[in-house]
Protein backbone atom coordinates (compact mmCIF):
# COMPACT_ATOMS: atom_id res chain seq x y z
CA UNK A 1 0.00 0.00 0.00
CA UNK A 2 1.08 3.42 -1.05
CA UNK A 3 2.03 5.56 2.44
CA UNK A 4 3.20 9.13 2.43
CA UNK A 5 5.65 10.48 4.87
CA UNK A 6 6.10 13.81 6.66
CA UNK A 7 9.09 14.85 8.23
CA UNK A 8 10.26 18.32 9.66
CA UNK A 9 13.41 19.85 10.53
CA UNK A 10 15.17 22.88 11.88
CA UNK A 11 16.91 23.52 9.00
CA UNK A 12 16.94 26.43 6.66
CA UNK A 13 16.19 26.85 3.21
CA UNK A 14 19.89 26.88 2.39
CA UNK A 15 20.68 23.83 4.15
CA UNK A 16 17.60 21.75 2.75
CA UNK A 17 19.29 22.62 -0.53
CA UNK A 18 22.26 21.22 -0.35
CA UNK A 19 20.97 18.23 1.37
CA UNK A 20 18.70 17.86 -1.75
CA UNK A 21 21.65 18.63 -4.14
CA UNK A 22 23.54 15.40 -2.70
CA UNK A 23 20.58 12.96 -2.27
CA UNK A 24 18.02 13.39 -5.22
CA UNK A 25 19.99 11.41 -7.94
CA UNK A 26 19.86 8.16 -5.66
CA UNK A 27 16.29 9.46 -4.26
CA UNK A 28 14.75 9.32 -7.63
CA UNK A 29 16.50 5.94 -8.46
CA UNK A 30 15.54 4.49 -4.76
CA UNK A 31 13.18 1.46 -5.24
CA UNK A 32 9.55 2.52 -4.13
CA UNK A 33 10.20 6.01 -4.57
CA UNK A 34 7.31 7.57 -5.92
CA UNK A 35 7.43 11.64 -5.34
CA UNK A 36 9.08 14.19 -3.14
CA UNK A 37 8.06 17.87 -1.74
CA UNK A 38 9.73 20.24 0.62
CA UNK A 39 8.13 23.43 1.57
CA UNK A 40 9.11 25.69 4.59
CA UNK A 41 7.17 24.65 7.46
CA UNK A 42 4.96 26.61 9.83
CA UNK A 43 7.46 26.55 12.63
CA UNK A 44 10.27 28.26 10.82
CA UNK A 45 12.18 24.33 9.85
CA UNK A 46 11.44 22.81 6.73
CA UNK A 47 8.78 20.04 6.24
CA UNK A 48 9.51 16.86 3.58
CA UNK A 49 6.54 15.15 1.81
CA UNK A 50 7.59 12.26 -0.06
CA UNK A 51 4.84 9.51 -1.81
CA UNK A 52 6.47 5.81 -1.30
CA UNK A 53 5.02 2.55 -2.75
CA UNK A 54 5.21 0.98 0.91
CA UNK A 55 6.15 1.85 4.80
CA UNK A 56 9.27 -0.59 3.92
CA UNK A 57 10.73 0.78 1.31
CA UNK A 58 10.37 4.23 2.69
CA UNK A 59 12.01 3.28 5.72
CA UNK A 60 14.71 0.84 4.30
CA UNK A 61 15.80 4.21 2.50
CA UNK A 62 15.09 7.00 5.18
CA UNK A 63 17.51 4.19 7.75
CA UNK A 64 20.18 4.05 5.47
CA UNK A 65 20.38 7.61 3.75
CA UNK A 66 18.70 10.00 6.30
CA UNK A 67 18.91 8.51 9.59
CA UNK A 68 22.47 8.14 9.73
CA UNK A 69 23.32 11.97 9.16
CA UNK A 70 20.06 13.01 11.86
CA UNK A 71 21.20 14.77 14.79
CA UNK A 72 19.95 12.76 18.06
CA UNK A 73 16.85 13.32 19.20
CA UNK A 74 15.15 14.17 15.94
CA UNK A 75 11.66 13.70 15.76
CA UNK A 76 10.40 10.44 13.34
CA UNK A 77 8.71 10.78 10.29
CA UNK A 78 4.73 10.56 10.05
CA UNK A 79 3.83 8.22 7.96
CA UNK A 80 0.33 7.87 6.53
CA UNK A 81 -1.48 5.07 4.54
CA UNK A 82 -2.47 6.90 1.03
CA UNK A 83 -5.56 5.26 -0.65
CA UNK A 84 -5.09 7.00 -4.23
CA UNK A 85 -2.19 7.94 -5.94
CA UNK A 86 -2.46 9.86 -9.41
CA UNK A 87 0.38 11.25 -11.44
CA UNK A 88 -0.02 13.19 -14.40
CA UNK A 89 1.08 11.49 -17.54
Amino acid sequence: MAIVMTSTSQMTSSQYDQVIAHLAPELAAAEGFIAHFARPGTDGGWTVIEVWESEQKQEAWYDAKVRPHLPPGSPEPGIRPLHNVLLAS
